[in-house]
């Protein structure tokens, strides 16, 4: 393959911040880099234009399967994971190397002779006028302004959780576009629960405020995760979207199947007759309870949380 024409994909997880400024020590030509998509047939169609994917602490899924496999043949696959038992798990490949990301990155960088000390590259500034534009305060999904506000709000080195509901892609793009560093998204292909206690335990272990967005749903698996933090007053602010459903597996149900989520009849999917006083339980296991429902309450909730040494619980009504 030659060093000039080589078509590269550098992959990259929640894990690899380290690998992100390091990385492309080990690329030539003109290469992509971002996570994966999350359906097989998206990811073979991204991995059919490269040669050679690296990746850094993640890994091909085949889980959520739709028109094809996930590999292409051509494709060389080198995969670089602390954890062992994720090497080749999914997918064989041609290389496998267990190690620290950054170790790892930082010795190949020397061996290329590439300046691992240099000053990296000022962040490029969001475009906080696109989003606004992509995301605005009025029609069928005007609460989308209320998640961006909330993350326009908060430092950009505030480590942020996600638990696998239907609101993930929307606030996995937003923090990605304003330059947010700590940011722990949900495994593709399962995973439930983790993203409350992972919040509270990122606010333990760091001393400052950890924030979640979790759904209705995905929260019920780990709501009583509230009382270790307030029984600790760990600073820890869960953002919970209700909309009175299993939205992410109605989504997931029609894009295997076929259909639409309005007109495809759903059994247990639902959970509104009779409501969840969810606020009555996280008050229960002593969380401060707030309600954002417009913009103009993000800024006051917002604060009122960040003030807060202990667990605060935010309900935002979705539009169904």
């Amino acid at each position: 393959m030659g060093e000039t024409d080589a078509k590269y994909i550098l992959s990259l997880n929640e894990s690899s911040t380290v690998g992100i400024a390091a990385g492309y020590a080990l690329i030539t030509g003109k290469p992509s880099k971002g996570q994966l998509p999350t359906t097989t047939g998206d990811i073979y169609n991204l991995l059919l234009n490269h040669d050679t994917i690296l990746l850094l602490g993640d890994k091909i899924d085949t889980f959520t399967w739709h028109d094809r496999e996930s590999v292409p043949p051509q494709l060389k696959i080198i995969q670089i994971s602390p954890a062992a038992e994720q090497l080749g798990f999914d997918w064989p490949v041609d290389m496998a190397v267990v190690g620290d990301l950054g170790a790892t990155l930082d010795a190949l960088a020397r061996v290329l002779k590439v300046d691992v000390n240099q000053t990296p590259a000022a962040d490029v500034a969001p475009d906080i006028a696109a989003l606004d534009a992509q995301y605005p305060d009025s029609g069928p999904t005007a609460s989308n302004a209320q998640i961006l506000q909330i993350l326009k709000r908060l430092d950009r080195d505030t480590h942020i959780c996600t638990e696998g509901s239907s609101e993930d892609d929307i606030v996995e793009d937003m923090a990605g576009k304003l330059g947010f560093r700590n940011c722990h998204w949900p495994a593709r292909g399962g995973g439930l629960g983790w993203a409350m206690p992972l919040a509270t335990g990122l606010a333990f272990g760091t001393g400052k405020h950890a924030v979640c967005f979790v759904g209705d749903g995905g929260s019920l698996f780990s709501i009583h995760t509230l009382w270790t933090a307030a029984a600790q007053k760990i600073p820890v602010i869960h953002f919970y979207f209700v909309n009175d459903e299993y939205r992410a597996l109605k989504d997931l149900w029609v894009g295997f199947l076929g259909g639409d989520v309005e007109t495809t009849k759903f059994v247990g999917m639902d959970f509104n007759d009779p409501p969840i006083d969810v606020a009555g339980i996280a008050s229960g296991f002593g969380a401060k309870t707030l309600h954002i429902g417009s913009l103009a309450d993000v800024d006051t909730v917002l604060d009122e949380a960040l003030a807060h040494q202990g667990p605060t619980f935010v309900t935002i009504k979705r539009e169904r």
